[in-house]
């Protein structure tokens, strides 16, 4: 739990501006909480843009700065409603950036989420290759179907001749 110390340090002209720019809608909230739905300026990414001691900050992280504590460099912001728009302090986490990966909805975190290749066989450390030049970067290759496949095609090339690992390589 933060002090209060590490607070952004509040006033009413800085409340007055946060508020008149959240909208409040009663359908749409999270785990029974209300959104609070920035209508003032966004990124092109659609979180919610706010100018901030002269810097343009997400909202999100300003307001959870005033009303939790202020979120440190190389620690993320996480929605927890997955709503960019929502400014709500409460649908806020800070989290470390992997934590915020794997609870996102990404490429990379529904990969990161995957323990078995599509042939059923677990990705453990020894089933598995990682990032060859024949993998684009950070991908992963099951070896049990990589050598399936690969004694597949030795027969398809060597019909009647009995396979022996190790002897040829393709």
């Amino acid at each position: 739990m933060q002090t209060d110390s590490s607070r952004i340090p509040v006033n009413r002209k800085l409340l007055t501006d946060i508020f008149s720019r959240i909208l409040i809608h009663p359908d749409v909230q999270h785990e029974g909480s209300l959104c609070w739905l920035w209508i003032g300026n966004r990124f092109k990414t659609g979180y919610a843009a706010y100018l901030f001691r002269g810097n343009n900050r997400r909202a999100h992280r300003v307001i959870f700065g005033v009303f939790v504590h202020e979120i440190t460099d190389g620690r993320h912001a996480d929605h927890l409603c997955r709503r960019p728009q929502c400014v709500n302090p409460i649908h806020v986490e800070d989290v470390t950036p992997r934590e915020n990966t794997e609870r996102g909805n990404a490429p990379s975190a529904k990969n990161m989420r995957t323990t078995h290749c599509p042939k059923g066989h677990p990705y453990s450390l020894e089933n598995t290759r990682h990032k060859s030049t024949k993998l684009k970067n950070g991908q992963r290759a099951c070896r049990t179907c990589e050598h399936t496949q690969r004694v597949a095609r030795w027969h398809l090339k060597y019909p009647s001749a009995a396979y022996r690992p190790g002897r040829f390589t393709t």
